[in-house]
């Protein structure tokens, strides 16, 4: 055991879905939606989206303690990107509940050869706000966090597709914030505020002409908008 131990310390140090806390009352509900998502093929523009689907529901199943059925979507998944962060300490944790120490030695070994992958970083950080975003009201504004430290880790070392994703997630998260009257209410809440964020955010998406992302960019922000001029 102290070896498990060992391991789960190590992998630990590493941005992972393992770090994060959530109400557990909704694993049942948001593993059916990632079900469903599973079993849409993606496109080729859908890839990112598609990986952390897949993380997240890994994830799930092992928190569940279901290795089998986390096993093949982890082997899915670093078939795809053999550097992802999220997958690799899914596959630690996944060996661990097996109990093949000698194997998460090894997949730990991989995971650790990506600590000074900065691209790699930034994108389990986004993967963790990724996550976050389906986790509930609640935890919005720390879905908000992952991403901007994912952006601020990313800008060098990311694809401008997924610098381009992430800020669309902040607007995203916002505009979700906006319409919660239990937020509203808090006094250090601002629309005008949340409305700028939005705007900035989106002025990156905007910008880029992103063809799948621009048009849903106008919608976001024609929502918070709308929110905006009912409530003001």
């Amino acid at each position: 055991m102290e070896k498990k131990k060992e391991i789960q310390e190590r992998y630990m140090k590493f941005p992972n879905l393992f770090q994060l806390e959530y109400y557990k009352q909704l694993e049942k509900q948001v593993m059916a939606k990632l079900e469903r998502k599973k079993s849409c093929s993606a496109t080729a523009d859908e890839f990112l989206s598609d990986v952390c689907n897949l993380n997240c529901l890994a994830f799930l199943h092992l928190k569940r303690q279901m290795p089998d059925r986390a096993k093949p979507i982890v082997a899915e998944v670093l078939a795809k990107d053999p550097q992802n962060i999220t997958a690799l300490a899914n596959r630690c944790e996944l060996l661990l509940l097996t109990y093949e120490f000698k194997e998460a030695a090894e997949a730990l070994s991989e995971l650790e050869a990506q600590r000074d992958n900065e691209g790699a970083n930034a994108t389990a950080l986004a993967e963790q706000g990724y996550f976050l975003s389906r986790m509930g009201p609640h935890v919005y504004l720390q879905a908000i966090e992952k991403f901007e430290q994912a952006i601020k880790k990313g800008r060098g070392h990311c694809s401008q597709d997924k610098i381009i994703i992430w800020n669309y997630n902040i607007a995203l998260n916002y505009d979700r914030i906006s319409k919660m009257e239990f937020v509203r209410e808090n006094p250090g809440f601002s629309m005008a505020e949340c409305l700028k964020k939005v705007v900035q955010t989106l002025a990156h998406v905007m910008c880029a002409k992103h063809k799948i992302y621009e048009p849903k960019a106008w919608i976001v922000l024609a929502e918070t908008a709308k929110e905006y001029f009912r409530i003001m």
